[in-house]
Formats: C-alpha cells, sequence, structure tokens
C-alpha cells in the first residue's frame, strides 16, 4: 500500500499547476505594471512628493511578496493535500485514503482524474476533489449541459461526501457538480458509468425525473435495467 500512496502522491503533484501559476502571475504582473506607471507619471509632476513615492514602493514590494507567499501555497498545497482533508473529515480517514489509492491505481483515467465504480478522484487547477458515487442512481446533463450525478438519498452512507471540499449543502446531500470540468472529461465519466453501472438511469426523462423525486430509488434502478436492454 505503500507504494500506492507514493503513486497517488507524487502523480497528482503537477497535475493542474499551472493555470493557479499562471493567474497568479498575470495578476502580479498587472498590479506591478499599474503602479510603476503612476510612479512613473507622479515623477513629472512639479509638485512631487517623495513620501508618496516612498508610499507606492512600498505598496509594489506588498504586492511582490503577496504574490510570492500565493505561489509558495500553490506549491506546498498540492491536491494530495486535499484529498487527506476530505478522508479527515470521515470516521475511517486511513480506510478511505487506502480506498482511494486503489482508485487511482486501477481506476478508468479520464483526463481529469479517476473513476471506479465507487469513486471519483477529480484534480483540477491543482485542488483535489473526491465523490462517491457507490450509490448513484440517475445520471444526466442538465439544461446547462453540465453532467449531473444523482445519489439514492434515501441511503445515509450516501450522505459521506460529496463534491469534496467544494460541494454545497444541497450537492453534499443530493449529488455532484462538475460544472468546472472540460466537456470531453464529462463524457468520459458519462460513459464509464453507462458501461460499468447497470443500475444507474442515464440521461432525463420525466419518468426519471418523477421517480427520483418520490424516492423511488428501486423502480429508477428497474428503469435504467430496462434503459440497457
Amino acid at each position: 500500500m505503500q507504494g500506492m500512496k507514493n503513486d497517488l502522491k507524487k502523480n497528482i503533484y503537477k497535475k493542474g499547476i499551472k493555470a493557479p501559476i499562471v493567474a497568479i502571475s498575470v495578476f502580479g504582473f498587472l498590479m506591478l505594471a499599474m503602479i510603476t506607471l503612476l510612479l512613473v507619471s507622479v515623477s513629472y509632476e512639479e509638485d512631487f512628493d517623495e513620501y508618496g513615492a516612498i508610499v507606492i514602493i512600498i505598496l509594489l514590494g506588498l504586492i511582490i511578496l503577496g504574490n510570492i507567499k500565493s505561489l509558495i501555497s500553490v506549491l506546498k498545497t498540492t491536491p494530495y493535500t486535499y484529498i487527506k482533508k476530505i478522508c479527515k473529515k470521515t470516521s475511517d480517514p486511513a480506510g478511505l485514503l487506502a480506498r482511494l489509492e486503489k482508485t487511482w491505481a486501477e481506476g478508468y483515467d479520464f483526463g481529469e482524474g479517476r473513476i471506479d465504480k465507487e469513486y471519483i478522484i477529480i484534480i483540477h487547477n491543482h485542488l483535489g476533489r473526491v465523490m462517491m458515487i457507490e450509490d448513484a442512481v440517475w445520471v444526466y446533463y442538465d439544461i446547462n449541459g453540465i453532467l449531473q450525478i444523482q445519489n439514492d438519498f434515501t441511503k445515509n452512507s450516501t450522505l459521506i461526501m460529496k463534491g469534496g471540499y467544494m460541494g454545497s449543502l444541497f450537492e453534499q446531500l443530493f449529488g455532484t457538480y462538475f460544472g468546472n470540468m472540460s466537456n470531453e472529461a464529462t463524457k468520459k465519466i458519462f460513459n464509464y458509468i453507462k458501461e460499468n453501472k447497470p443500475d444507474v438511469f442515464m440521461g432525463k426523462t420525466e419518468e426519471a425525473e418523477r421517480l427520483y423525486s418520490e424516492g423511488d430509488m428501486e423502480g429508477l434502478k428497474a428503469l435504467a435495467r430496462k434503459q440497457r436492454l
């Protein structure tokens, strides 16, 4: 298991790190440019105040320090850190972490993480996110084209975690949200569930919506099995 742990920890470190570093760098550059232009413009004023220049230089230094601190934070806080934090919120942190290591080592690679029949690990913008899909009963795209996974809310086990650190209360109780992922990745997740979880109904219909709203999970599962015929 130690080998799996190292595999998970090492392999996800660099995933998604480019986006936050680019964002921090661009923001820092823009702020530096603005203050530099301000400093240059006031220096041409006849009533140029040296104390004002000192204030601008101090602000410049604070911005530089702030950006350095942000970059260090991004480099130190890895997706693995977030996954461990998610595990610590459960009754068996070590057991869940070991299970997620198995998902990462043996699960299907959809480009932005791994998926198996029980869990999804998502690495996006250098952040780790975990969803439990063991009790998934319904998967569909909403009117905005965002993938939704609805879980059996009649089972207490589905309330362990939904959406990791980013999940809203509604999402934690009833489903998961994939609005910040690429279309290619969500399509791969959709197809994996379709091929590997025959009790999950795929697509949005009035009948599926009615069964789910009524809490008729067995009826929804029967509808899913009928759909596969």
